[in-house]
């Protein structure tokens, strides 16, 4: 709430998308029990502020997107290779 001082709709809208993202965040640690996946989001979603909101890296918003497309991809490998490891029972 303290990134987002100021009173006007814009900041209703800013700290009312920040409550909807924390809700996702927290579903999603709820449901894989584990920060990795919650801060992998954090970091996701702060490289794409960092993008689309500094006017001097306009020019890098595609680089933006590639690096979100990098870390779902990264993410779904990570799944795969973790689901085709099974343990042996005796």
């Amino acid at each position: 709430m303290t990134h987002y001082s100021e009173y006007s709709w814009a900041g209703f809208l800013s700290v009312s998308w920040v409550f909807l993202v924390g809700i996702v965040y927290a579903e999603v640690y709820r449901r894989r029990e584990s920060l990795i996946p919650t801060v992998t989001l954090h970091v996701v979603n702060n490289t794409i502020a960092v993008f689309v909101r500094g006017g001097y890296l306009a020019g890098f918003a595609g680089l933006a997107g590639f690096s979100v497309a990098f870390w779902i991809i990264a993410v779904v490998w990570f799944r795969m290779v973790s689901r085709s490891q099974t343990t042996i029972t005796a």
